[in-house]
């Protein structure tokens, strides 16, 4: 019946007129294809679904399913909108039905933890109870332990258990992997945005309608948030703002931040306040918890300060929020910052858990699996992978020839003993070549045809690999305790398998190791038609083997692609010491204290650039200043005077500023980049400003024309020129000219592409420019002008007076279209905006009407709107910088950029 078409399933269904007829067929075919749906489908018809609230995600799918056979006109179901309600609720969940099977056994007392932690009971104990508790503040708690532990079955046996309990002690969770691509660490708000969805979603569905209306409301104001964050954080990357530093638009970026967490708590309240109505009770927690944290904790310590900063904002906003993180290993004190987390480290099972876990994965009679779990321990990985060897291997009392002690005293790691054991499972494939792919193929972490064409197939002694490959690829698929299928529809072998397989292999085939090694680095670097051309992932692995293979410095350096660095995050553990330095210079890692101190000084530069840039994302100068004074020498063109300068600005030390600049452009090699060069003038200038010496100020900008005018971007000159006229004013008539003169000819010769990079510090060119030069503001003002008319509606300019002054202009004009515009003075301000962006359009042509020219009076009064930006260049960097930036400062949040 699987195969029928809908309306012929129906027909066959009725035809069979009852239950007991469909049994006596179903009884008639003992061979039927078992799947899932034709499992709950003979479930469904001996009445033995039982509570819907308990049924896998998928189980609730394949009922819904039935309902579109018509088969609860033949036999009673649930009613379908609950059996819609137990599949909405169980979906978030549907991630740890694989994990959290009938073989779940033990960690009841690490299920008590979470319970005490979140502060709830369990089901059976809600009826006495009725109520939460605990709603004061607490820090994380952190559930630790080794891969396969059972981490990830704990969280959804513990989120299972109460979701399965909808009016006994439930609670909003959300449930986010730092593996997903939805988030960044080093952006809370993303965090935010995916948790604050899921919440929404689980409560909204099954709230009354006066508490769904507050759930609205709430959701509304929450989501208003957000938008006004992004455009909050949109202005701040704007070269020319209101911030008269650099200091104060990183304030202003930790303000926003601040709201947004505000509003989030508030959300949480109304979603703790919610749950609460549906079960008579007060005080409901909400929890989030955070899965593979090992896929961040490699990280700087510096990209995870907005984490623990938002988290710890929430939790003050919104006390009974439960946080709960799950990795590998806990936070050490640079993990966490200052931030208090609670560890939980998971234990293995005990001896009588573990060996019911082996019953229950089939390992009989029970005298045998107390023996093998005795053999290799409580981790439920190791005794999953022992379940499958003694199903192979059906003699003795336990594992025979299993090494679990070393010269008979010392026991050796769970690791090396699942390397023992993946090494039987493997010996038990019998595919030779499948075998040989696995063995000793784990070398690699990614596998496709090609590959095993090009790399394994010469190492393993493939025969017509040429012919087999895909065949190949497809009998390694089918072995899914090794592989697992990713979605550019490669093998990637698991990591908890690898990991000690790899070890093990190092030992005994350290020769065919590097072979491999070499035949991937060739494999990859040869990937280079236009058909086959690599992107980051091929890369990465590229780049990883390499690594592997000890290459380092211009052999790594030509090879490096912007996007590896996502790739390589796993890979971090596996790379030698000294090509981890390397990595450390080109993407965010956490190294040992000794690591620095031995590094060279170009070295160390490169390492200490992007944690100094990652501190003044948050403000914290004080320790950014820290950083960079463990060494006084700098090599002569250092990115490191640039970056200290900023940074002693930010804390006010203008004299100290002052003097590194001057220092560091006296001994500015002739040979360096005048990027850098310029980008030091830039930051004289904005430092003198500071301490109201203007003839310096004045001077320092003189030279930076006069270099900005020898470099292949136009930008430079652009913001030099800006400043500069601003700053000769009316004092040197003749002087300001010629600067307008020059900077109009900069205008003319940016790209659109230069354009739309800045469209700020255009608009304020134009602005200084004046309204002598309107062919230069006919080709530019289309472009610039729409940013500025959304944040006029969104209120972020306040535009009203600017519209009244700007009326008076547009009346003078020659244009009737502008002349009309003078009227609006007295209506809404961002009316008036939005004409002048329709006429914009117009300055070219725009369909059958003629193109628009800008008189004096008509650009005087757009002039006269874009003022009221009241944009300046004191708290900016210098724009068109991009080639002379090393790759750490490209990696870089946008408002510590602009």
């Amino acid at each position: 019946m699987r195969t029928l078409k809908l309306d012929s399933r129906i027909e066959a269904l009725w035809s069979m007129g009852s239950r007991e007829a469909l049994l006596n067929a179903i009884e008639a075919n003992p061979k039927r294809e078992m799947s899932s749906l034709q499992q709950v489908f003979e479930r469904m018809l001996r009445a033995e679904i039982g509570d819907l609230a308990r049924l896998p995600f998928a189980d609730l799918g394949d009922l819904l399913q039935l309902y579109e056979w018509q088969l609860h006109r033949l036999v009673p179901m649930p009613p379908q909108d609950q059996v819609r309600e137990a599949h909405l609720r169980r979906a978030r969940l549907s991630r740890f039905d694989h994990l959290v099977d009938r073989s779940f056994t033990g960690r009841e007392s690490d299920l008590q933890v979470l319970r005490d932690y979140v502060g709830v009971v369990s089901p059976s104990a809600w009826s006495r109870v009725r109520s939460f508790f605990s709603s004061e503040t607490r820090s994380p708690l952190f559930i630790s332990g080794p891969g396969g532990a059972g981490k990830t079955a704990l969280l959804g046996r513990f989120l299972i258990e109460h979701v399965e309990a909808p009016t006994s002690g439930w609670f909003p969770f959300a449930y986010v992997a730092f593996d997903s691509d939805a988030i960044d660490v080093r952006e809370p708000f993303t965090l935010l945005v995916e948790v604050g969805g899921q919440l929404a979603a689980q409560i909204a569905h099954a709230a009354d309608p006066q508490t769904r209306r507050s759930l609205e409301v709430a959701l509304a104001d929450y989501r208003d948030g957000v938008g006004r964050y992004r455009d909050a954080r949109a202005s701040l990357t704007h070269r020319a703002s209101v911030h008269e530093s650099q200091r104060g638009r990183l304030d202003s970026l930790g303000k926003q931040e601040r709201k947004l967490c505000l509003r989030f708590a508030r959300l949480l309240q109304v979603i703790s306040a919610a749950a609460g109505e549906q079960q008579k009770t007060r005080a409901v927690p909400v929890l989030i918890v955070f899965d593979t944290f090992e896929e961040v904790i490699y990280r700087a310590r510096q990209d995870l300060i907005g984490f623990w900063r938002t988290l710890a904002q929430v939790s003050r906003e919104f006390p009974p929020l439960r946080v709960v993180i799950a990795g590998r290993a806990g936070p050490d004190a640079a993990t966490a910052a200052a931030e208090h987390v609670s560890e939980h480290p998971l234990k293995d099972l005990t001896s009588s858990e573990a060996a019911s876990l082996l019953v229950k994965l089939r390992v009989s009679p029970p005298e045998r699996a107390r023996t093998i779990a005795r053999q290799v321990g409580g981790n439920p990985l190791t005794l999953r992978l022992a379940a499958r060897v003694a199903q192979d291997e059906h003699e003795g009392a336990g594992l025979d020839g299993l090494e679990t002690k070393r010269f008979g005293i010392l026991a050796i790691s769970p690791a090396l003993i699942r390397g023992q054991l993946y090494r039987r499972v493997l010996e038990h494939i019998h595919d030779d070549d499948v075998r040989a792919l696995a063995h000793p193929g784990m070398v690699l972490r990614r596998v496709t045809p090609g590959i095993i064409k090009a790399v394994l197939a010469p190492i393993c002694r493939i025969q017509n690999a040429a012919k087999n490959a895909k065949d190949l690829f497809e009998a390694l698929r089918r072995e899914h305790a090794l592989v697992r299928l990713e979605g550019d529809g490669s093998l990637r072998y698991r990591e908890e398998v690898r990991r000690p397989v790899l070890d093990l292999l190092q030992q005994d085939m350290s020769e065919q190791v590097r072979q491999i090694h070499q035949l991937a680095v060739s494999y990859y670097f040869d990937l280079g038609s236009p058909a086959d051309a690599p992107g980051a992932l091929e890369r990465a692995e590229e780049i990883y083997h390499r690594l592997m293979l000890g290459q380092g410095g211009w052999d790594l350096d030509e090879r490096w692609l912007p996007g590896v660095e996502s790739y390589l995050a796993t890979a971090i553990e596996e790379v030698p010491l000294a090509q981890r330095v390397w990595l450390a210079q080109r993407m965010s890692i956490e190294l040992p204290a000794e690591l620095y101190a031995l590094a060279d000084q170009e070295e160390w530069e490169k390492l200490v650039g992007p944690r100094v840039l990652a501190m003044l994302r948050y403000g914290e100068f004080a320790q950014a200043a820290e950083w960079l004074s463990q060494r006084q020498d700098r090599t002569p063109a250092s990115p490191l005077f640039a970056l200290e300068a900023r940074v002693l600005m930010g804390l006010g030390k203008y004299a100290e500023a002052d003097a590194l600049l001057e220092k560091a452009l006296a001994g500015y090699p002739v040979t360096g980049d005048r990027g850098r060069s310029a980008e030091l003038l830039w930051l004289y200038a904005q430092s003198k400003s500071q301490t109201q010496l203007d003839a310096d100020v004045v001077s320092a900008l003189n030279r930076l024309v006069e270099l900005a005018a020898t470099l292949h971007s136009p930008l430079p000159l652009v913001q030099a020129l800006t400043e500069l006229v601003d700053r000769i004013g009316k004092s040197d008539p003749a002087r300001e000219t010629d600067l307008r003169e020059q900077l109009s000819r900069a205008l003319q010769s940016l790209s659109r592409e230069q354009v739309d990079l800045e469209r700020s510090l255009v608009r304020l060119a134009l602005v200084r420019l004046g309204s002598s030069f309107p062919r230069t503001a006919e080709r530019l003002l289309r472009d610039v002008y729409g940013e500025f008319a959304h944040m006029a509606r969104v209120g972020q300019i306040a535009v009203e007076e600017a519209c009244a002054a700007a009326a008076e202009a547009f009346a003078r004009s020659t244009a009737t279209e502008f002349q009309k515009l003078a009227s609006l003075s007295s209506g809404s301000a961002v009316t008036m905006v939005d004409e002048v962006e329709g006429l914009l359009q117009r300055l070219a042509g725009s369909g059958d009407l003629p193109a628009l020219r800008l008189d004096g009076p008509a650009l005087d009064g757009i002039l006269t709107l874009l003022r009221a930006e009241n944009a300046t260049l004191s708290g900016a960097t210098l724009a068109g910088l991009a080639e002379s930036r090393e790759t750490w400062e490209s990696d870089i949040s946008a408002e510590v950029a602009a």
